[in-house]
This record gives C-alpha cells, sequence and structure tokens, in this order.
C-alpha cells in the first residue's frame, strides 16, 4: 500500500474557513508565521483589497459612461499611471552603451534612483549607460526585472 507523505493542508485544514468563525492561520500550530511560509513558497502574491467610498462608485460609473469605457479599463490605466509615478520615484533606467556578448542590442537595466549612475540592479558591467526615465516595459535585463518585481 503506498502512503502519500507529501506535504499538504488535512481535509480538515482545508474546511478551517468554510463557516468563518475564525481566520485560518489561527487553527495552525505557528499560525500566521506558517501561513505566510505556505504563501511565500507557492508564490502567492496578496489580493489588491480596494478600499472606496460609494462616491468613489458612483463618480467610477458616471465617468465611464461618458468615455463609453468599462471601470475595469479605467481602473487599470489608472493604476499603471499610479505605478509609473512612483516607480519613476525610486527607479530610473539605464541603456546600456554597448551590447552583451550574446545580445544584438543593448540592454536596459534598472537603477535605484539614491544609486550612482554606474550601478545597474543587476550588478552588470556593460557600460557606460545613458540615464533614462523609469518603464518597466523598456527594461530588457530579465535579472533587472526580477529584482523590481522581487525586491
Amino acid at each position: 500500500m503506498l502512503v502519500d507523505k507529501s506535504p499538504r493542508l488535512s481535509l480538515g485544514a482545508a474546511h478551517f474557513d468554510r463557516l468563518a468563525k475564525a481566520e485560518v492561520h489561527t487553527h495552525l500550530p505557528e499560525g500566521g508565521r506558517q501561513m505566510e511560509s505556505w504563501i511565500t513558497q507557492h508564490g502567492i502574491l496578496p489580493r489588491l483589497h480596494l478600499s472606496y467610498s460609494e462616491e468613489h462608485d458612483a463618480r467610477l460609473y458616471a465617468l465611464s459612461r461618458r468615455l463609453d469605457k468599462e471601470r475595469d479599463d479605467l481602473l487599470r490605466e489608472a493604476l499603471g499611471d499610479l505605478l509609473a509615478r512612483y516607480e519613476g520615484r525610486a527607479l530610473g533606467c539605464m541603456l546600456a552603451t554597448r551590447p552583451a556578448s550574446d545580445e544584438e542590442r543593448p540592454l536596459t537595466h534598472a537603477r535605484l534612483i539614491t544609486a550612482p549612475l554606474d550601478q545597474p540592479l543587476c550588478g552588470a558591467a556593460d557600460g557606460p549607460w545613458e540615464a533614462r526615465t523609469f518603464a518597466f516595459h523598456r527594461l530588457t535585463c530579465p535579472e533587472c526585472k526580477d529584482l523590481v518585481l522581487n525586491s
């Protein structure tokens, strides 16, 4: 007889929050630390929760009707603008002036605004670089993209 010894929630643990009497982490021996470990292990990002008032909802609905756009499209555009604004305060782009050995064109790296211009996040040495404003979609260095997302 084969026995499954893979780590997973028991049937009972899978139903801890079914009755909504307590949050799942309160049922675990190590509580929130164990829950955080599972979340990190499985690469689960916290879901975005927007707090808004009824006034915001009414204004968004009215604007979407006036512009003949879906509310989700307006929110997606607004979040893109918000991310660009705040990322631009913390990050910059650096365009290498020479291509990497296995590339046809120079890579675009990310850098911290507070760091000197010659220090990309990934530590690459394919400079000198030209400074650019930050735009996530312009990053062509996979290591820099990963560092921006997983700092």
